[in-house]
């Protein structure tokens, strides 16, 4: 079975180091079957034309870095460009492919890997919009929709409403509250409560909140993620690797 590791935040340039310090350690460790997931906040489709950063950086995801990257969106990527790729399938779930080895995994998806099954879920409601630019620094299609959830429920009736991890970039307003009191609510996570309470799983592991935290909420284990870099596993169990991470 393929390797699969799990990161927070990138945002482009700023939090990619930890990528790279990641493969100067653990190079021989993985392979291109080897997959690594960003849990949103890719952020490296942001300008409204690839400029030279975005085809550096995806060159070396593609061509130095020795595993897959797959992609959650956050609030902070170009909406508008990222879902202007066109669709495919990887590993089972609803794809754009960015680059050779580069994939964003759609909203309310169902990544397989063997018997692992991964619920994948974009989205998040930015918090200051108000010293952003519409269309430009910020896009109104961050927010979860819907129709995001409705496929997301699609795909779950498939497969027993049953999976060993949801991947998330916000979390449920009533789970957030638990942690940062003074969190206010946001359309994305009102529409999160349903898969959250009514939804068989063991882990959900969430970017956006730039903590690395391990959690038992509602009596559900809740997985905050931002500088580490963890390998998981069907029992819900995973690694952290020594040296990498805040």
């Amino acid at each position: 079975m393929s390797k699969i590791l799990v990161t927070g935040d990138t945002h482009g340039t700023i939090d990619f180091d930890k990528l790279v310090d990641f493969r100067r350690k653990f190079k021989n460790a993985f392979n291109k079957s080897d997959i690594l997931i960003i849990a949103g906040d890719f952020g490296f489709i942001w300008s409204n034309e690839p400029d030279g950063e975005e085809k550096w950086y995806l060159k070396w995801l593609d061509e130095v870095a020795p595993w897959t990257t797959v992609f959650i969106d956050g609030n902070h990527e170009n909406h508008l460009r990222l879902n202007a790729y066109p669709i495919t399938e990887f590993c089972s779930a609803k794809a754009h492919q960015i680059s050779d080895s580069v994939y964003h995994i759609l909203r309310g998806e169902i990544l397989k890997f063997d018997d692992l099954k991964i619920l994948c879920m974009g989205g998040a409601d930015s918090h200051d919009k108000e010293w952003r630019t519409e269309n430009v620094s910020w896009w109104p299609q961050e927010t979860i929709l819907p129709s995001d959830i409705e496929n997301a429920n699609r795909n779950l009736a498939a497969v027993g409403n049953s999976v060993d991890y949801i991947i998330s970039h916000s979390l449920p307003n009533t789970v957030v509250k638990q942690v940062f009191h003074t969190f206010e609510a946001t359309p994305s996570g009102e529409l999160l409560e349903d898969l959250f309470y009514n939804i068989d799983f063991k882990m959900w592991i969430t970017g956006h909140y730039h903590h690395d935290l391990n959690l038992t909420l509602y009596n559900e284990n809740v997985r905050f993620i931002y500088d580490d870099i963890i390998e998981i596993y069907d029992d819900c169990t995973e690694i952290k690797f020594v040296g990498c991470g805040g």
